[in-house]
């Protein structure tokens, strides 16, 4: 460090001070020159030009002067902190300042800036110094960014806000020290490297199908968005468009039929990439004279299409109608495959008949292979029940008349059975249609009077409906 050359006036009493500060890990020798030459005693110093500071010894040293010096022009060869020339009139008065000067401040700075352009960069001040004033200003428009931070032997940080291009930041430095300022300048470049880098890919599936990107399946149409970090470790997208491919078409037509010794040609277009059949054929036809369920796959631009028919033997085929018995009033349609020629009993033709009788019915049935006969039995049956409520009962124990039950033709489907006195009381409830009440409610017989019932019931062949009947029951003993 060396402090600009000072000179003095002669006939002033006048005084050099030097600092050092925090000399606790190091010995700092400073020496005077006057124009070049070191100094000694004879130069009206009333101690040594060449000072040794460490941590024995006091932080100051002063060199003095005298009334008749004359002018001179000094120099300083040292690490110092502050340096400071002053002097006092005759007249023994305040000490008055002729030059002062601190130690420059010291930016030792740290640059953390990401990778990737939009990213916001930050600037480490490390071990700012005490009484020196921090800023950052943009050198584009000397803008201050921030606030002002007082420097504390710790670090300071700055933070530029989003850089996207190369730029350049000024750190300023102030020292503010008793009767000190002094200004330093440092320029900060920051170029950050590309990112958010965009990519497009593109993958072709089959229509139907779905394709693994990245750990996700995705089915055409779509678009897979990954992002990920590039060389550079900068955030890049890469969108990868899923787009369908038409699979290919094939049809073998509908289901149908042969007779013994007959056969059948299956056949598709010869233009596919590839053909398999179930009978591991790679033709595009194959002729068929067994019964059975066929298919074929077929493959255009690694897109897979398959169809199947079955194929019968009329010959082995024959249909069978059963026997059958519904409700009378009702009726019974029986309905055959379209493709065959038929004669009923009933003379009617046609494939689906309607029967509402009782008796012996045949069907004359033609196919394209034979023709045979098929016979069966239809019966009707009364599927009404009748049902008797009585509106009197003695229950005395003579043996007559000592129960109360409906009398019913036949087995209800459901059944179920209430009985209540006048003010809704429940004193005889049942599920089966065979128990009879005895007049008793808790085993006491209950008085001569009307009581009043409710029975729900399902008749069979009825498919569930149900039917209700209420009335009233009176009671002599």
């Amino acid at each position: 460090y060396e402090p600009p050359n000072i000179s003095y006036s002669s006939g002033n009493w006048f005084f050099i001070a030097l600092t050092v500060i925090n000399n606790s890990n190091e010995n700092r020798v400073v020496d005077f020159y006057n124009n070049c030459q070191h100094l000694s005693k004879n130069f009206y110093l009333n101690t040594t030009t060449s000072f040794l500071f460490n941590s024995s010894y006091n932080y100051k040293t002063y060199i003095g002067g005298g009334p008749n010096v004359g002018s001179y022009s000094y120099s300083i060869n040292g690490k110092i902190d502050e340096f400071r020339l002053f002097n006092r009139v005759l007249s023994w008065g305040e000490i008055q300042d002729i030059y002062y000067q601190c130690k420059p401040p010291n930016i030792n700075i740290n640059k953390y800036i990401g990778n990737c352009a939009g990213d916001s960069a930050l600037i480490e001040i490390i071990n700012s110094e005490d009484s020196v004033q921090y800023q950052l200003f943009d050198s584009t428009n000397q803008q201050l960014i921030g606030n002002p931070q007082l420097g504390g032997c710790s670090s300071l940080f700055f933070s530029t806000g989003l850089v996207t291009n190369p730029s350049n930041f000024y750190i300023k430095a102030t020292h503010t020290g008793s009767n000190c300022t002094i200004v330093l300048d440092t320029l900060v470049s920051l170029n950050p490297s590309s990112g958010d880098s965009i990519y497009y890919d593109t993958v072709t599936v089959c229509e139907n199908d779905s394709t693994l990107i990245r750990g996700n399946y995705y089915s055409p149409p779509a678009n897979a968005i990954d992002t990920f970090a590039n060389a550079l470790g900068c955030d890049s997208i890469l969108n990868t468009y899923v787009y369908p491919l038409a699979s290919p078409i094939v049809s073998l037509g509908n289901d149908t039929a042969f007779c013994d010794g007959d056969s059948i040609l299956l056949s598709v277009p010869n233009s596919f990439d590839s053909i398999l059949w179930s009978n591991n054929s790679n033709a595009n036809s194959i002729y068929v004279n067994t019964q059975g369920w066929y298919w074929v796959e077929v493959t255009d631009s690694n897109c897979k299409a398959i169809d199947s028919i079955q194929i019968s033997n009329l010959s082995l085929s024959y249909i069978i109608i059963n026997d059958t018995s519904f409700c009378d009033k009702e009726s019974w349609t029986i309905s055959l495959p379209p493709a065959y020629s038929y004669l009923w009993s009933t003379g009617n033709s046609l494939p689906t008949i309607t029967i509402q009788d009782s008796g012996q019915y045949w069907v004359e049935i033609t196919d394209l292979c034979k023709n045979y006969t098929v016979d069966f039995h239809v019966e009707t049956i009364d599927c009404s029940c009748m049902m008797a409520v009585p509106n009197v009962f003695t229950p005395n124990g003579d043996g007559l008349n000592d129960y109360f039950f409906p009398v019913i033709n036949c087995m209800f489907e459901k059944y179920h059975i209430a009985i209540f006195n006048r003010w809704g009381q429940l004193l005889f409830e049942s599920n089966n249609q065979n128990e009879k009440w005895d007049g008793k409610y808790l085993n006491n017989e209950v008085p001569e009077g009307v009581y009043f019932y409710v029975i729900d019931y399902v008749q069979p062949f009825q498919e569930g409906k149900e039917s209700h009947h209420s009335g009233s029951i009176t009671i002599y003993r």
